[in-house]
């Protein structure tokens, strides 16, 4: 009887032993295979927030450089784990948000202006031909996922790189024939956490100037030579010299260059020295901002049309003509365009036409208004993907000129 008792009271014991085993064993593999497996999905999940920060990023950046505005970008840095009762995680990771130099805009552009030359890239910026550029390059940290590509900005260009290679990119630098720079200017930043960290970007005034079949520029840059052919792979550019830091670009078609410095957290200190129509006596003015300025506020695509609304900022305005100076369209026929403004329509407009005149009793903005209502502008193509530069002869005489993007894919375009 006692010896049943002992051997059942054993038996108990073995088997919670066994159990408590189990348990432990179980919690083991758990803790070594399934949480570092759960916690690197969290990490891959994050990663794509990030490169959705980027493609936000890039939009609103060039937005802001369209209208010369602010700009505030949100980047998400870092994750977090689900929370776990009995196994532990590791530290949630951080990431870090920095810019690096990448060198000055001090490559000689042969002689815009007429008188000799030659000029320099910073001169169309109007910044400084000593002037650090920058990059914006985001690294994580995980502790599960290795290899991960980094998402950077430099010259117009986001990308994802991994070993140097592309793992994908979205470049605004190159459009037809068209160069636009947004050079990023100013402080310098670097941020390690985990959370969301915000940073304000601040367009300045645009500078502008054509260059020739045949002219070059170099860039600084941090990317690789297979990356800027991939760059400019399809596009009336060549790769024609590579050394760590600079590429240099070789146009195979005429070209306009419009450079608008993005300052980061601080307004850049900018004076472009080439604006379309610049000469004695003129008065024209691209992209205006600032008080006394008929200034460009939004691009909105509505079905086939395009509502471009405007505010008058401190003085009232009149538009006496209009026209269209440059159309940049591959593929894309621009012909027979028409502008309409409260109720007063312009018709049969040309790219690089005359100008036409307007009813100017009705093409008219009062002070500090936005007008009776958004220019409409018809007869672009649905599927247009298109830059314009929208030109008003105001009642003063001077001149004052919007680079307009048409997108089939995004409202609130200008450029």
């Amino acid at each position: 009887m006692g010896g049943d008792s002992t051997l059942r009271g054993q038996t108990t014991v073995l088997g919670a032993i066994l159990v408590f085993g189990i348990l432990v064993t179980s919690l083991s593999i758990f803790q070594v295979y399934i949480v570092p497996n759960q916690n690197a999905d969290v990490e891959l999940a994050h990663q794509d927030i990030v490169d959705e920060d980027f493609t936000r990023f890039h939009g609103g950046l060039m937005n802001a450089a369209a209208q010369n505005e602010e700009y505030t970008a949100s980047f998400t840095l870092g994750t977090t784990y689900p929370g776990r009762l009995v196994t532990i995680n590791p530290p949630n990771p951080q990431g870090t948000l920095s810019t690096s130099e990448i060198g000055p805009y001090d490559s000689d552009v042969g002689d815009i202006d007429g008188q000799g030359g030659p000029e320099q890239l910073a001169d169309i910026c109007g910044i400084d031909p000593t002037t650090e550029t920058k990059s914006l390059r985001y690294a994580p940290d995980y502790n599960e996922v290795r290899n991960v590509p980094q998402n950077g900005y430099e010259n117009t260009i986001t990308y994802r790189a991994s070993n140097g290679d592309f793992v994908e990119y979205d470049q605004q630098l190159i459009r037809g024939n068209v160069l636009r720079l947004r050079p990023l200017v100013g402080s310098s930043m670097s941020t390690s956490e985990t959370g969301t960290v915000s940073v304000d970007f601040y367009a300045g005034s645009t500078g502008v100037a054509e260059l020739s079949d045949g002219d070059t520029l170099r860039l600084p840059t941090q990317l690789e030579e297979t990356q800027w052919e991939n760059i400019a792979n399809g596009e009336n550019v060549e790769v024609t010299d590579y050394s760590s830091g600079t590429v240099e670009l070789t146009l195979d078609a005429n070209f306009t260059v419009r450079c608008t410095p993005i300052g980061i957290n601080q307004q850049p200190n900018n004076n472009p020295s080439f604006t379309p129509g610049d000469g004695p006596g003129e008065g024209n003015y691209l992209n205006p901002v600032g008080p006394g300025a008929l200034q460009l506020t939004s691009v909105e695509k509505d079905s086939n049309d395009y509502n471009i609304e405007f505010y008058s900022n401190g003085e009232s305005h009149t538009v006496e003509k209009v026209r269209i100076a440059t159309v940049n369209s591959p593929g894309t026929n621009l012909n027979n365009l028409t502008l309409i403004y409260n109720g007063s329509k312009v018709d049969e407009i040309e790219p690089n036409g005359e100008f036409k005149n307007t009813s100017s009793d009705k093409w008219y903005w009062d002070k500090d208004t936005f007008g009776a209502g958004d220019v409409t502008l018809k007869g672009a193509p649905a599927n247009s993907n298109a830059e314009l530069t929208l030109q008003f002869e105001l009642a003063d005489g001077n001149i004052s000129s919007y680079v307009i993007e048409l997108s089939n894919n995004s409202p609130n375009n200008g450029s």
